[in-house]
């Protein structure tokens, strides 16, 4: 079913994906100082089956591709104050590779600092990520990905939203999403993109794969 749902999402909406570009603020690298501790991420199954996910967002077009990699971040907890995340710039694939995640084991969110394990810095949002986590120790995953369709529509899906744009990568962002993250499992940043919050990472996944279903059949219902 989730074939049938993108392909008509494709041949309906393609000039949407070709105005994210534009929409969205220009990546420009991450935005806090980071620390390498070791280029090895520990191993774990749950990687796998969360870059699974990383690459059906892509393929779904809810992590869109730029220069330096796509728009989107996926994360889950090693254990209560450790969790793993995307790298910076990474592109999903379908082959999994534990060299396009790391560790993050320390965080200070004042001084904008992060320590990781991994071949490469971690994901802009990484702080979202952090803070997020923080305030809901319920919850093992947090998949971040952006659509502009389902920006404008959110009012019709009745998602939540943060209530002022801020930059991607900043503590402003981070704080914003995480206070809305105390009561929402799936809401809208701002003029940004969308975060789905979950137990496990195939019900979060599901969850924001029904929220596509739901806004292609909203914009097939439009044109009916």
């Amino acid at each position: 079913m989730a074939e049938i749902f993108i392909k008509r999402y494709n041949e309906k909406n393609r000039n949407y994906l070709q105005q994210f570009t534009s929409y969205m603020e220009q990546y420009s690298g991450v935005k806090f100082h980071y620390i390498q501790k070791s280029p090895q991420v520990p191993e774990s199954k749950a990687l796998a089956n969360l870059n699974h996910w990383a690459w059906l967002f892509a393929e779904f077009g809810l992590a869109p591709l730029h220069r330096q990699g796509a728009y989107g971040n996926f994360s889950c907890r090693k254990n209560d104050n450790t969790f793993f995340i995307s790298s910076s710039g990474m592109v999903p694939e379908q082959k999994f590779s534990a060299e396009k995640y790391c560790l993050i084991r320390y965080c200070d969110k004042d001084q904008l600092t992060i320590e990781y394990h991994g071949k490469s810095p971690p994901s802009s949002e990484t702080l979202m990520h952090y803070l997020i986590y923080q305030r809901r120790p319920d919850i093992n995953v947090i998949l971040h990905g952006h659509n502009t369709l389902l920006l404008e529509n959110r009012k019709q899906l009745n998602l939540q939203q943060t209530s002022i744009y801020h930059s991607y990568g900043t503590k402003e962002l981070a704080t914003a999403a995480s206070c809305l993250a105390e009561k929402e499992n799936f809401f809208i940043i701002k003029n940004h993109g969308f975060v789905a919050l979950g137990k496990e990472i195939n019900a979060t996944g599901q969850h924001t794969l029904d929220m596509l279903k739901r806004l292609i059949q909203l914009c097939q219902d439009r044109s009916a």
